[in-house]
């Protein structure tokens, strides 16, 4: 491969194409040898490193093709040219249409495209506020949750306290109650002994104005020590 073939390669498809379509307008203009510069002129800018190895190139094949049509009449040559020319531009044409629309769609496949990745965005946006506020409903509920367990808790060493302070409180009744059930068993029979003195008594002052003492106790001094026992 020359040189030339690997300059050529390195220059994108399409603009070689477009150096090939403006030599070969230039040519239908009346330029039978159109310049670099000339080129570049008509392309309205570029680099002479991408139109030189083309316009090299272009410019041998010409030469090939005239050596072939070398007998042919000049005015003919110059139809030839500039019908070839003309079929160029229409293909070139052709191929900036096709260009144009491709570059069309794929604008409007972009700008689909971000009318779907905006779309998208939103629900995502709209669905991490949803979990957001679900998880600060969780929050919420685990926050309630937890008072209710400590006041759970609360309630139940208060039900503790009250039980404990109960069963006190039931020992001490019980002990009073027993306590009461003795006193109460001294009373009578403190009552029972008096209501015996008492009748002692009466039978004594009954007794008394005759001289004599009927049914008096032997030993009244035991007696009331019994009394007061």
């Amino acid at each position: 491969m020359s040189i030339s073939d690997q300059l050529i390669k390195k220059v994108r498809p399409e603009i070689r194409q477009r150096i090939i379509d403006s030599a070969e307008a230039l040519l239908t203009e009346g330029i039978d040898n159109p310049t670099n510069d000339q080129v570049r002129e008509h392309l309205g800018g570029g680099s002479l490193s991408h139109i030189s190895p083309v316009m090299r190139h272009w410019r041998e094949s010409r030469k090939t093709q005239h050596e072939i049509i070398l007998e042919m009449p000049p005015e003919l040559h110059r139809v030839i040219e500039r019908s070839i020319a003309k079929v160029w531009s229409e293909a070139n044409r052709l191929v900036t249409d096709s260009i144009q629309q491709i570059q069309h769609k794929a604008r409007q496949a972009v700008a689909t495209a971000s009318e779907e990745r905006d779309d998208a965005l939103q629900e995502i946006i709209a669905l991490e506020r949803k979990v957001e506020q679900q998880m600060q409903s969780i929050d919420q509920s685990t926050t309630q949750r937890q008072q209710l367990k400590a006041q759970i808790i609360e309630h139940e060493l208060r039900q503790a306290q009250l039980t404990s302070k109960t069963t006190l409180l039931s020992e001490w009744l019980n002990d009073r109650d027993a306590q009461l059930q003795e006193l109460n068993a001294k009373l009578e029979q403190a009552v029972s002994d008096n209501k015996d003195l008492q009748q002692e008594l009466i039978n004594i002052a009954r007794d008394y104005p005759h001289g004599t003492w009927k049914g008096a106790p032997k030993d009244t001094t035991a007696r009331t020590r019994t009394m007061s026992g």
